[in-house]
């Protein structure tokens, strides 16, 4: 019974109240809460990531008005409000637009349906679909369908793309410049309505044309510039060889990081076979040497067990070495592809010259040194 007067004496101060509370001022815009049978975290997650989205756009006021429920309960709407209703409530409001939407749907999927009334016109209406896990504010797809909404019903935006018959340039719509590109595409969000678009490029005259954009809708445009033959060669090369330096140093550099890591495993390896083999070898030498009583130079005897010996000592110094050359070698190839990854190709800091490695193996001494050009 507590609930049901609260209720009612909320309806009587909504219709009571002044209707100066609700005047809209210029760029602002009354956005209220989604409605919901089965999807009340949805709704309440999309109003929040929606005001947050209109808030964060220079120009535009968000005001949160009562709910929309008790409104068309005010104005005595049906369940499903028609134009008459949706009129009442702005006239109560005294505000010539607001946004106001449902989120309904069954298990694992949800149906988002935004509309816009403004005063003397039709319905807009956005329909988007969401993730049945999509029910919080910071949620990508909740953030990207208040981002789709505002951008369809209240900035009024489209997307124009420009399919380009040069590598770089500027774009300019109604004679500022909107945009550099480089590369043969680029994109723009433009104003519903129609645009002066213009494309500029060092080496060919100016393309203009006008363009109509759609809000929500993307406009697809091809710009092919008349390029003198000489021009034309050189844009053509220039990419090119800009992707072709790019795409090999890429290469080179995944190869070299690979070999590296090879190497490194072989001399890692290698280097454990050795410790235990020396170890080893040692070991039998000590015991020998203990036993008949005599030095070190047991490759001079000529007994089964001192050549055996000597024929493994002499194995531990390849092993010795290989270990160190691999390493050294696995190390220094592994770096300069490193080197090569980490470096902006972009910058054009490194010369198109390719990573020389080169071993150094000699009686005393095993590495490898690699150079590479800045």
């Amino acid at each position: 019974m507590r609930s049901v007067v609260v209720f009612l004496l909320s309806v009587i101060v909504l219709l009571g109240s002044p209707r100066a509370a609700f005047a809209q001022r210029d760029g602002s815009i009354h956005i209220f809460s989604f409605s919901s049978k089965n999807k009340e975290k949805h709704a309440d997650a999309l109003t929040q990531a929606l005001r947050m989205e209109v808030r964060g756009t220079p120009g535009w006021t968000v005001v949160d008005p009562p709910s929309f429920s008790l409104m068309m309960l005010g104005q005595k709407c049906t369940q499903t409000p028609d134009a008459v209703c949706l009129s009442k409530i702005g006239e109560h409001m005294k505000v010539q637009r607001f946004v106001w939407g449902t989120v309904d749907g069954a298990r694992g999927s949800v149906k988002v349906t935004a509309h816009l009334w403004e005063s003397g016109k039709s319905d807009t209406a956005v329909d988007l679909p969401l993730g049945d896990a999509a029910n919080t504010a910071t949620h990508p797809e909740v953030k990207e369908a208040a981002h789709t909404i505002a951008r369809r019903l209240l900035f009024r935006e489209g997307t124009l793309v420009l399919n380009l018959s040069v590598a770089a340039g500027q774009i300019f719509v109604d004679g500022l410049e909107k945009t550099r590109f480089d590369g043969k595409a680029a994109q723009v969000s433009l104003p519903e309505g129609l645009h002066d678009v213009q494309v500029r490029t060092a080496n060919a005259p100016p393309l203009q044309r006008k363009l109509r954009i759609q809000a929500g809708e993307t406009t697809t445009e091809v710009f092919n510039f008349a390029l003198p033959e000489s021009s034309k060669a050189l844009d053509e090369s220039s990419s090119s060889r800009d992707g072709g330096r790019n795409k090999s140093r890429t290469t080179v550099a995944t190869a070299l990081i690979i070999a590296g890591g090879a190497g490194l495993l072989i001399g890692g390896g290698t280097s454990i076979y050795w410790a235990v083999f020396r170890g080893d070898t040692r070991d039998r030498a000590q015991k020998y040497f203990d036993a008949k009583q005599m030095g070190n130079d047991y490759c001079n005897e000529s007994t089964k067990q001192a050549l055996e010996i000597c024929s493994d000592d002499k194995k531990t110094k390849t092993l010795s070495g290989i270990a160190i050359a691999a390493t050294s070698i696995g190390a220094a190839a592994a770096i300069a592809g490193i080197v090569l990854i980490v470096t902006d190709p972009k910058t054009g800091t490194t010369e198109e010259r390719p990573v020389a490695v080169t071993p150094l193996l000699g009686k005393d001494v095993a590495g490898a040194t690699f150079s590479l050009r800045f």
